[in-house]
């Protein structure tokens, strides 16, 4: 019920009045916001939100969360949908541009974060499952339009109906530029100061810096009844890489 009033407050109100009565009711236990923080027409449903000096949520987003930490000088534009059962982790100067999918299933089996580094940049239409954690480093940025970002797949058995979800995180390091159109799949980590051509498909860590561009199609033998047991249970269906 908290959260629900929070966010007609914070959606019907200007800004600075809002700001004030939220506080004035809970205190600071569970909101907090700096000067000249501001949020237009948005819809804000979490649990907890702490704003910094200067930090901004425009207007057209909708914000379905558990909580939304945001440092200084932080943006969110507009007409984004984030929502799912997870936390946001907005390092300084970092920005989520418009147009962004981050998304997770409510019924979740585990909290994950999304956590941006200082100067860290999401552009504008990309998706982001967040089944688990997604970390972007300092200065790094997803660029240009209609990136992905996997952090569940599926694996098929050869026969019959057996199927298991394989669910991992996303490391993405400092200084990482992700060019347009990018892949990049459950589990991978990828080392500081990479550059990725546009449309490149990462499936596999990387750990040596430069630039990455898209390989021919090829052919892997691949028996996915095996591979399975190489990923540790955590309920029945579900896998997780260690």
């Amino acid at each position: 019920m908290r959260k629900v009033v929070v966010a007609l407050l914070l959606f019907s109100l200007p800004s600075r009045f809002a700001f004030w009565l939220v506080r004035m009711i809970w205190g600071g236990k569970y909101y907090s916001f700096g000067r000249k923080c501001r949020i237009g027409f948005s819809l804000v449903l979490v649990s907890e939100i702490r704003m910094e000096e200067e930090s901004v949520i425009q207007s057209g987003n909708i914000i379905v969360a558990e909580s939304v930490t945001m440092s200084v000088k932080v943006r969110i534009q507009r007409l984004n949908s984030i929502k799912g059962r997870f936390s946001l982790h907005l390092g300084q100067l970092s920005v989520i541009n418009k147009y962004n999918r981050i998304t997770s299933a409510r019924n979740n089996i585990r909290l994950s974060e999304l956590c941006l580094g200082e100067n860290a940049i999401i552009g504008v239409s990309h998706l982001i499952d967040m089944t688990e954690s997604v970390y972007i480093g300092d200065h790094s940025i997803l660029a240009g339009c209609g990136s992905q970002l996997w952090t569940h797949g599926f694996y098929h058995s050869k026969q019959g109906p057996a199927r298991w979800r394989v669910d991992g995180g996303i490391r993405i390091g400092n200084n990482v530029y992700v060019g347009s159109r990018c892949l990049i799949c459950s589990g991978v980590s990828i080392c500081d100061s990479v550059t990725m051509g546009a449309g490149t498909v990462i499936s596999k860590s990387l750990v040596q810096p430069g630039l990455y561009v898209n390989q021919a199609l090829r052919y892997i033998a691949f028996d996915p009844d095996r591979a399975i047991g190489k990923f540790r249970k955590v309920s029945e269906g579900i896998y997780e890489r260690e």
